[in-house]
């Protein structure tokens, strides 16, 4: 057999291959996989204890939040609602600037 330096078509690991055997790449990759595999986290602990942390926290009431403010198109469409399209009143007409009703004339 004559083995030649390629390297790995994948580009991972420059490999002897020999010509003749292309299966010996594959078993190499093989077992580089199993070995990197084997260096992968652990878990810490049995499944048996899990959420015990959670269990052992009081119990806390949730807080009520105040609305909060409108904004952007949500904002805009509040202020036309108020304008125009709910308190708008009989005549048809709303002035932007009344002047207050005790002081006319």
């Amino acid at each position: 057999l004559t083995t030649g330096t390629a390297s790995c078509p994948t580009g991972r690991c420059a490999l002897a291959i020999s010509p003749r055997d292309p299966g010996q790449h594959a078993r190499t990759l093989n077992t580089e996989t199993r070995h990197d595999l084997s260096k992968m986290g652990k878990v810490h602990g049995s499944l048996a204890r899990a959420g015990k942390v959670r269990s052992q926290c009081p119990k806390v009431a949730k807080q009520e939040r105040t609305k909060k403010k409108l904004q952007g198109r949500a904002k805009k469409r509040a202020c036309y609602n108020n304008r125009f399209a709910i308190t708008t009143p009989h005549g048809g007409k709303r002035r932007m600037n009344p002047a207050p009703a005790g002081k006319m004339g």
